[in-house]
């Protein structure tokens, strides 16, 4: 491969392949040393790439970027060297007892520059970085579905600045999003037969059910266990064959050409892998004499809330914790004396998790509230309205009030908080819709904009269906914009699983002494000449066009922008008048040319001062 690679580098291969996906040894076998090979290159989780590895691929660059987490596992040598407990070494007593006289801190390094023989005393490529290249956090987390499931790492390790999507089904409607276990196990030969007996059964039932099943893995918190659990498995798929057959479709399991498959990990080996539901076996109870010793392996030695961190936040959808210790007398962490804010060691923040996860598991919310304050790094309160903050969120929620709506205000936290969220009549469905109401700076902050389209983009993916209420559409054209928000509502209620049909449609519903807004039929209601019983009713009005004009990507054809985002109705009028959508909801593209797209524009209903 070398000879390969050597021989083609004066024939253009870096032309026709410029960008190559290899490990850092890899890199150094394969390509010529030679300075500035390669304009960039760029280190994905550096936490784990000892600083001497590093060097020969960043001599290959002109630009160097390092991508990695602090607060997750360092490189794999670090466990048989400068730590004496690895996943086979249960037994070597309490927690925090190995010797870190020679390594330095993220901390530690933080407070002084770096100079030659700093370099030599760091653990990583990350370690060796952090104050000596420009620094740029990510902040949004895109993994976990619900909220509950990244808020324990994000107030313990991340001083609660990671901004999570808020959940559109809730513990109260549907099933948590934490599952808490306590099996009464025993642990004995640094194993436990019981709760690797309970991860086999919850596996059963997992495969059982008809149809597609989330994505799973099984994360041990030592060897063994992983190999017992293992052996298990295998004696299951010896006596069930339908078991054997679901078991060998999961292991091979691809989504999207990407493995998906099930695997059983230790705590060691799982950074990077995400499933749907993640499932735990805690390993450590009481022995059998009922006798509980305050060893936990590697996640209660030092720098063991790494690896616990990087064990919890794996999971997609669920976490099943499966355990058998008595959470009380892990630490001293959940005693009513210990103030926030104390020295936690990392027996302290595997109490709390697991405190954490019962109390999300039984929907004690007081209880979850206490556990988060107890973590050092908790995130500072939000002074939020329990009501609108806006003259106009006030209006739109008097409005939905009237249609016998539940709506909540301020939903989520940070950068995701939705304005109104309206409540699925069915508490199964949780929340039906989300509403947006954006004041005028809105319209001419192309940052903000820009960044709302993100932001509706992510929650989408998440469930949510999203309605914005423009603020000068509002004023000037406030009976259009509320038909054009009943009829968001209605179709909300019909895409849901349980459609209309159970769930009556909000004109139905809306107060008999309320009227109808200005100029506006009430949704649902028959048109001459058409049957209603049979026929969706037509869109009460367009979104206004707000732009119109030759494409910009250098491509023959028109662009059009709308003032609001358009509702499904709209969205096909504007497919069968040749156009397609650009990205945003709003931005429309076409190959017919202006005059024409203007022209198909105005027979579809769309109307606004370019069409004029």
């Amino acid at each position: 491969m070398r000879q390969a690679v050597e021989l083609s580098l004066p024939r253009g291969l870096l032309k026709l392949r410029p960008c190559w996906l290899v490990d850092p040894e890899t890199a150094a076998h394969v390509f010529p040393l030679v300075a500035g090979l390669f304009d960039i290159v760029i280190f994905d989780e550096a936490s784990q790439c000892p600083i001497e590895c590093a060097v020969p691929a960043i001599f290959r660059g002109n630009t160097l970027i390092v991508s990695g987490d602090g607060k997750q596992l360092p490189p794999t040598s670090f466990f048989s060297t400068r730590v004496k407990v690895d996943e086979g070494e249960d037994d070597e007593g309490e927690e925090d007892t190995t010797s870190s006289e020679n390594v330095v801190s993220i901390a530690d390094v933080q407070t002084r520059q770096i100079n030659a023989e700093s370099l030599k005393l760091v653990e990583d490529l990350l370690d060796a970085s952090i104050g000596n290249l420009p620094e740029s956090r990510l902040l949004v987390h895109y993994r976990s579905d619900h909220p509950a499931l990244i808020e324990f790492s994000n107030r313990a390790f991340y001083r609660g600045q990671l901004e999570a999507p808020p959940a559109r089904m809730n513990a109260s409607n549907a099933q948590p999003p934490m599952q808490y276990r306590h099996v009464n196990g025993v642990y004995e030969d640094r194993t436990n037969q019981v709760e690797a007996r309970q991860v086999v059964q919850i596996l059963k039932e997992a495969w059982h059910l008809q149809g597609k099943s989330p994505t799973i893995g099984v994360v041990t918190f030592n060897r063994p266990q992983r190999d017992l659990i293992e052996d298990l498995l295998e004696k299951e798929c010896q006596t069930d064959s339908a078991f054997a057959a679901r078991y060998e479709q999961e292991l091979n399991r691809k989504e999207d050409n990407q493995d998906v498959g099930f695997f059983v990990k230790n705590l060691e080996n799982v950074q990077g892998d995400e499933r749907d539901t993640m499932i735990f076996s805690t390993t450590f109870g009481p022995d059998s004499h009922g006798t509980f010793h305050r060893r936990f392996g590697p996640v209660g030695a030092e720098r063991g809330e790494r690896r616990l961190n990087v064990a919890v936040t794996r999971a997609k959808q669920q976490i099943i914790v499966v355990g058998s210790m008595p959470i009380e007398q892990i630490s001293e962490a959940l005693l009513a004396t210990a103030a926030p804010g104390m020295n936690l060691k990392p027996r302290c923040y595997l109490q709390l998790y697991l405190a954490y996860a019962r109390a999300v598991s039984t929907g004690d919310a007081d209880q979850v509230k206490r556990i988060l304050d107890r973590l050092s790094h908790a995130r500072p309160a939000v002074q939020t309205r329990d009501g609108p903050e806006s003259p106009l969120e006030e209006e739109v929620f008097e409005e939905l009030q009237k249609m016998g709506l539940h709506v909540e205000c301020q939903v989520g936290e940070s950068g995701f908080r939705i304005d109104l969220a309206v409540r699925h009549r069915n508490p199964s469905h949780g929340y039906l819709m989300g509403i947006e109401c954006d004041g005028a700076s809105y319209h001419s902050d192309r940052a903000a904009h820009l960044r709302d389209v993100w932001r509706e983009t992510i929650l989408r993916s998440r469930g949510w269906k999203i309605h914005r209420v423009w603020s000068t559409s509002w004023w000037y054209r406030r009976g259009e914009e509320l038909g054009k928000l009943q009829e968001a509502i209605n179709w909300a209620l019909a895409q849901s699983v349980e459609t209309a049909a159970k769930v009556p449609a909000i004109e139905k519903v809306v107060p008999p002494k309320a009227p109808a807004p200005t100029n506006v039929a009430p949704v649902g209601s028959s048109t001459p000449g058409r049957n209603s019983s049979t026929s969706p009713p037509p869109p009460i009005n367009r979104p206004l066009v707000k732009r119109l004009r030759p494409r910009t990507d250098g491509t023959k054809g028109a662009e059009v922008h709308l003032e609001s985002d358009p509702l499904p109705a709209d969205c096909k009028a504007l497919e069968s008048a040749g156009f397609r959508c650009k990205g945003a909801a709003w931005a429309w593209i076409a190959t017919i040319d202006v005059a024409e797209a203007k022209a198909k524009l105005k027979a579809a209903g769309f109307r606004g001062t370019p069409l004029a």
